[in-house]
């Protein structure tokens, strides 16, 4: 043998003496086949989401070797043979096998196919059908058919649970017992299989009992199929028609609870059972509680205060499923000692610290105490209010008055003893499939801008260069109530009687009743606010503000907000949210997924606040003149893409409209009013005088940019300039080109490599 097949086979340890038959070569080329089509589809689409945390992308690596390991010699033969032909190398020369590599085979993919460890973990892993999104809690709201068997090629001997994996180096024993989850036949159907090293640390599979084409023994697989969410111990439930069903809904406490029943010595086992369910985030989606069916339930919530807060959801569907009796442990079970709790510590916290009961040494009298001080839905509701994870509500006495105690609803000529002092459509932007948010710092105009918006939707008159053709109805619903502040307001915003008159039947304010918040309402009371402002003919509602509205959104808990903002979305109404910035003012409050829900997002920010535009003429005397200056940008359209990004600085006198002094307006052709100095101020030029003396101008847009160069200094990059003025990058460039030809700036370099200076 020379050199060349050496080289060729670099995972050749040693050479059989038989040769290889075309039968083999035939399966190799199979092999390869498939080998090349799973490449390719891991290619088109994103990494797996279920392999993007580290310790889960290490298990599965560490669970392809496992099954890899225990292949026989004619299956790693042909696996070996394929990656070969993958890599260029030639399997129709010579007459002799390779043969497998001594160490990981998944090693030996990374050399051949030049790839990382974990697409070399996934692609042997797909070969075998064993998929990552079916090893762990990936839960699938429907049963899947039996898969199809692997081919002879890769089809793995011997199907069983790992007892050990070594993932980077350490040992993983696997849990004795696992957590089985039975069919009413006592067979196993699920498994969750923990894995725990010496420290402590942790991860799970999920294996799922599977019969593969052309065998009749089921037994117990990792990544052939996907799990099946179901309450747990429902063979037990069956079993034991009149026991009481303690439903967990930390999975540890379940399994814990359930372990310690099976152990029972007191004859708690025909009393209780203790169900639960594998935990996933929307695991309530896919759970079939019809086995509660009669039955009496005690639900165990979480020691957290969104579960604490969404237990009443639970009760509910308990109810559906037929249970007869629903009430709530309010006490805390632990596994581990009791925390230590100070008087910063959360009133809920506290509360359920004074019945914490360590479960290690606990026998299985647990499950009589855990009923007898288990109380009903009226009592949780009110155990909540007191713990205050839910306001204080009035009582309402009469049902029939419901729909009215909600809301108010308010005309200006009702409110009394108040001081009487495009192309681009707005219409389009407004509407019920694109909800709005308007953020910015305190005082820098938030109210007068959005009414101004109002008002072009009520008269039909342009607002910011944007056109208007239909008049709508407005509820504006406030959080902190201002009546006289904002009918002021509204009169600054109209400029005659007139234009007044028309903007308040068309306008109808209001305020949130009985200490209600957005974020906290029920199906039913979201449903009386959105008939309520139907029935008053409004077609926008605007909400001023987030966080006192709805302030648990504003802190990361947006869920019920989002449902509220997409209920007004389905019932043809459109929405305007006012919400304030960070205290940098560099974002929204709160979490992305406000910003995710909007599809139009203006930003304001205050006009003294932005140094690089207050070298602008037009914006300093707006600056020291009387009323707001801001800088309105529109980040996000998606009606419009073409608007992004795309700012003016507006100054509004008093007494006055709002005026462009700076940047554009959001319409192809600039709308300002022609009695406004703000005309004369953005159509002012700057001279200059080149070397020869000839006369040079620069436009406000041009001094902007050259100010800036100077501001940053030498040699800036294009994208570095963008961020400092402000302009898009097609702009940009035709003023510095622009600057270039009036020597005003200088350039030096080409491609990715261009840096401007100051002249």
């Amino acid at each position: 043998m020379d050199r060349y097949f050496l080289e060729q086979y670099g995972n050749v340890t040693r050479w059989q003496s038989l040769s290889f038959t075309k039968e083999d070569l035939s399966a190799w080329k199979r092999c390869y086949y498939r080998l090349d089509k799973e490449i390719k589809e891991i290619n088109r689409y994103d990494f797996p989401c279920s392999l993007r945390n580290v310790v889960i992308k290490d298990a599965y690596i560490a669970l392809i070797n496992y099954y890899l390991s225990i292949l026989n010699d004619d299956n790693k033969i042909c696996i070996v043979a394929a990656l070969n032909m993958h890599a260029g190398d030639k399997v129709n020369i010579g007459y002799y096998r390779p043969m497998p590599p001594v160490g990981s085979l998944i090693e030996y993919a990374c050399k051949k196919m030049n790839c990382s460890r974990e697409v070399a973990a996934l692609v042997m892993g797909r070969m075998m059908k064993i998929l990552p999104e079916n090893c762990f809690n990936m839960i699938s709201p429907q049963r899947e058919l039996i898969r199809e068997g692997a081919s002879s090629e890769t089809e793995i001997l011997e199907k069983d649970i790992p007892k050990c994996l070594f993932v980077n180096g350490k040992e993983f024993i696997l849990q004795d017992p696992r957590d089985d989850d039975l069919d009413y036949s006592g067979n196993i159907e699920q498994s969750k299989c923990r894995y725990f090293d010496s420290e402590g640390n942790n991860f799970y599979f999920m294996a799922v009992r599977t019969i593969l084409e052309g065998s009749n023994k089921p037994f117990l697989s990792i990544g052939y199929k996907s799990v099946v969410i179901r309450l747990l111990s429902r063979k037990e439930m069956n079993d034991n028609p009149y026991a009481t069903v303690l439903l967990c809904q930390d999975e540890n406490i379940s399994y814990f609870l359930r372990k310690r029943l099976h152990q029972d010595s007191h004859g708690e086992s025909s009393k209780f059972v203790v169900s639960g369910y594998w935990e996933h985030a929307d695991a309530k989606k896919y759970i079939d509680f019809n086995p509660l069916a009669g039955r009496n339930v005690v639900i165990i919530p979480p020691i957290t205060e969104g579960g604490l807060r969404d237990v009443p959801e639970w009760i509910k569907l308990c109810q559906r499923g037929g249970a007869s009796d629903v009430r709530v442990y309010t006490g805390m079970l632990l596994l581990d000692e009791i925390p230590t709790i100070s008087e910063d510590s959360s009133t809920w916290l506290r509360a359920l610290t004074c019945h914490a009961i360590p479960l290690r040494n606990a026998d299985t009298t647990i499950f009589k105490n855990i009923t007898d001080k288990s109380i009903y839905p009226k009592e949780y509701d009110d155990w909540l209010q007191d713990c205050g994870l839910k306001p204080q509500r009035m009582h309402r006495a009469v049902e029939e008055t419901k729909n009215q105690s909600l809301l108010s609803f308010e005309s200006f000529s009702e409110i009394e003893n108040i001081e009487k002092v495009s192309d681009y459509s707005l219409d389009a932007m407004i509407s019920p499939s694109n909800a709005t948010l308007i953020w910015g710092p305190s005082n820098v105009g938030k109210t007068l801008t959005v009414l101004e918006f109002i008002k072009s939707l009520t008269t039909r008159e342009t607002c910011f260069g944007l056109k208007v053709s239909s008049m709508r109805k407005v509820y504006y619903l406030e959080g902190e109530p201002d009546r006289s502040r904002l009918r002021r307001a509204c009169k600054q915003i109209c400029h005659s009687d007139e234009q007044f008159d028309i903007f308040q039947k068309h306008f109808i304010y209001g305020t949130l009743q009985n200490y209600i918040k957005l974020d906290e309402i029920d199906d039913s009371e979201i449903d009386c606010i959105i008939s309520s402002i139907k029935e008053k003919g409004c077609q926008i509602i605007v909400l001023d503000n987030i966080l006192s509205l709805a302030p648990g959104a504003a802190k990361g808990n947006t869920t019920k907000f989002q449902k509220f903002i997409q209920l007004l979305k389905n019932n043809n109404l459109s929405v305007i949210i006012i919400h304030h910035s960070t205290k940098g003012g560099e974002s929204p409050k709160g979490p992305v997924e406000l910003e995710a829900l909007m599809q139009n997002i203006f930003q304001l920010e205050k006009g003294q606040d932005l140094p690089e535009l207050r070298s602008i003429a037009a914006v300093q005397t707006a600056l020291e003149e009387a009323g707001p200056t801001l800088k309105m940008t529109l980040t996000k359209c998606k009606v419009f893409p073409g608007l992004e990004k795309k700012f003016g600085v507006y100054h509004l006198p008093e007494g006055g409209r709002w005026e462009l002094v700076a940047g554009e307006s959001f319409s192809e052709t600039m709308i300002i009013d022609d009695s406004s100095s703000a005309a004369e101020m953005t159509a002012e030029t700057l001279e200059f005088n080149d070397a020869e003396g000839n006369s040079l101008e620069l436009t406000p847009d041009e001094e902007r940019v050259h100010n800036s160069l100077k501001k940053l200094g030498k040699w800036v990059k294009r994208s570095e300039l963008e961020k400092h003025c402000g302009f898009k990058a097609d702009k940009l460039r035709l003023l510095l080109k622009s600057l270039i030809e009036k020597k005003f700036v200088t350039k030096t370099g080409q491609g990715k490599s261009t840096h401007y200076q100051a002249s």
